[in-house]
């Protein structure tokens, strides 16, 4: 027969590897997500608000709601080796903390710099 420390221990083990585990693959699916990614390896511009529009989403079908609302934010900056404009249109699921005019952090996949980005207030992120 074996002793109550025997199974505690084996109890304490079996739930640390289960703990392990699951913090192991928590942390894979960050690392996966498009947006830490490329946090972690884009370039970072500052770009110009030029527009706040509010819109509409429908939601997923198990909301009750039959429509929330979205802000898109317009902003422009340069490319940092060729000097070209760049547009990039982000949509926030509430109002943005900041106006038009204000300058705003923007992270771009330098392999494509039009099509994946991110963007947050100058202050926020460091």
């Amino acid at each position: 027969m074996l002793s109550n420390s025997t199974l505690i221990g084996g109890f304490v083990t079996t739930m640390s590897i289960i703990i392990l585990v699951l913090f192991l693959l928590r942390m894979q699916e960050r690392f996966d997500d498009p947006t830490h990614r490329l946090i972690r390896h884009g370039c970072r511009l500052t770009a110009t608000v030029t527009a706040i529009r509010r819109g509409w989403e429908w939601p997923a079908l198990s909301e009750r709601v039959p429509f929330k609302p979205v802000f898109y934010v317009t902003a422009t900056g340069r490319d940092f080796d060729t000097r070209q404009p760049l547009i990039f249109v982000t949509k926030f699921p509430q109002m943005p903390t900041f106006h038009e005019g204000d300058p705003v952090n923007v992270i771009v996949d330098p392999s494509n710099p039009t099509q994946t980005y991110s963007m947050f207030a100058g202050s926020s992120h460091g």
